[in-house]
């Protein structure tokens, strides 16, 4: 009984902290995460613990179940949040993606992956975890500085006003593929620590089943997602029953990809994107999924990747720097290189690296699953996290004082003019509807066939 009140305390309190920071942080023009994460590390050792340890103890009483039931909202929290990036992967985006954003893509992605394994190779022995296998950690290291956190840059540039801007689609155009190889590689990345190899041998088995999965799930697995949300939402008639549904879907895809020695959180990133392709998941419901992630579970998972940090047992100060100097160059040279080579001017090119450069909540997903996996030290996994609470900070300020150099295109100016229209109308664009009897009599289809008539001329 005590253990049940215990834990319902803790749960209770860190919901609390992380939802009142994440409101202060919001407030203050920042990604609400950054709030999320300052509350787990106010609660955690690296503050409360140092400070008070007394109540530290009290708040988190050092019993196994306690912890792993905390762990469990965490886990489903990091779950949530893999759905909803991946719903927010565009396969059309993908598809279209043209040569100037291709280029950034590679370059952004390339340049900064050599760069975080180059360093890996250099890093002391004591910043590996007990795996000890400097080939994982150099891949480990390679990806999680490539990666850009979508939302936190969407929300930055809508905050800014420049959604709209060709440097800013293509900024987000090259973020989402270089998430999507950047999620592959982390499943190969995982599964070989799970094997204790990092042969080549281990990377292509890794590799070849990860490719096999995706296929699957997108010839075989999206097809039976279409068909399956379609027949629940016309038989089947209690509420919610589409969010119903797709949570199963995450949980099958999650399931599969653990059976078979991947990450369970790639097979949520699938399950969002096979999900995204059901015209029948509506926004409706991906508010519903966001509302219980983002209320609820995210927060939970955020507060828990902060309680783990162990600032206070950080004193390689000097790497930190060194880390984050080296994650910040390569993007911004990778950025800005395929950005000249895409045909972008000296500045568009420049805001693409630094756009790019916004990390955040993928990469405290990456550091906690690094940690678990063995592949880090708790001392590496506070370099990467502040890495992660650092870049999406520099980047409005950069932007903004970039923009002043980057004059609006006719294209620019069209594209921001129609939104402008759109805001101004009554009707948002998709939102007119017609409403056309079938029923009433010779008057009611007389009325009809006028009606529709007109609408045709």
């Amino acid at each position: 009984s005590r253990k049940g009140f215990s834990m319902n305390m803790m749960i209770g309190f860190i919901l609390l902290t992380a939802r009142l920071l994440g409101e202060l942080s919001g407030r203050l023009g920042q990604p609400p995460v950054l709030g999320e994460l300052l509350g787990g590390m106010l609660l955690g050792p690296s503050v409360l613990g140092v400070w008070a340890p007394g109540v530290q103890a009290a708040l988190f009483p050092p019993d196994q179940l306690s912890f792993h039931l905390l762990e469990l909202v965490s886990w489903l929290g990091m779950i949530l949040l893999l759905v909803i990036v991946g719903l927010e992967v565009d396969v059309r985006v993908v598809r279209k993606l043209g040569s100037s954003a291709f280029k950034v893509t590679v370059f952004g992605f390339v340049v900064t992956f050599v760069a975080g394994w180059w360093l890996a190779k250099f890093l002391p022995g004591h910043l590996m975890g007990p795996l000890k296998d400097r080939t994982i950690l150099a891949v480990f290291m390679g990806t999680a500085m490539s990666i850009t956190a979508i939302p936190v840059l969407a929300k930055i540039l809508m905050d800014l006003g420049m959604m709209k801007r060709n440097f800013a689609v293509t900024a987000l155009g090259a973020a989402l593929v270089e998430d999507l190889i950047g999620w592959v590689i982390l499943s190969v990345v995982l599964e070989m620590a799970r094997q204790g190899s990092g042969d080549l041998g281990s990377a292509g088995r890794a590799l070849a089943v990860t490719l096999l999965f995706l296929a699957l799930a997108w010839f075989v697995g999206r097809p039976v997602v279409v068909r399956l949300m379609r027949f629940v939402d016309a038989r089947l008639r209690q509420p919610h029953r589409r969010l119903t549904v797709a949570l199963l879907v995450t949980l099958a895809c999650a399931a599969a990809t653990q059976w078979i020695g991947i990450h369970a959180v790639y097979g949520a990133f699938v399950a969002g994107i096979l999900l995204g392709q059901a015209a029948r998941f509506n926004p409706e419901d991906r508010d519903s999924l966001e509302s219980l992630a983002f209320g609820v579970f995210t927060p939970v998972f955020f507060s828990f990747a902060g309680l783990k940090l162990r600032l206070h047992e950080l004193h390689e100060w000097d790497i930190l720097l060194i880390v984050l100097s080296v994650a910040v160059a390569g993007k911004l040279f990778g950025g800005y290189v395929g950005g000249r080579l895409g045909g972008f001017s000296r500045a568009e090119s420049a805001a693409l690296g630094v756009g790019m450069n916004a990390r955040g909540a993928m990469e405290l997903v990456l550091a906690l699953l690094g940690l678990s996996a063995g592949i880090i030290s708790n001392q590496l996994y506070s370099i990467i996290v502040m890495m992660a609470v650092i870049t999406p900070l520099m980047t409005p300020p950069l932007l903004r004082a970039l923009a002043r150099f980057i004059p609006l295109s006719p294209e620019e100016a069209a594209r921001l003019e129609s939104t402008a229209r759109e805001a101004r109308s009554m009707f948002r664009k998709g939102d007119l509807k017609a409403l056309m009897p079938t029923a009433g009599g010779p008057s009611g289809a007389g009325e009809c066939s006028h009606g529709w008539s007109a609408a045709r001329q």
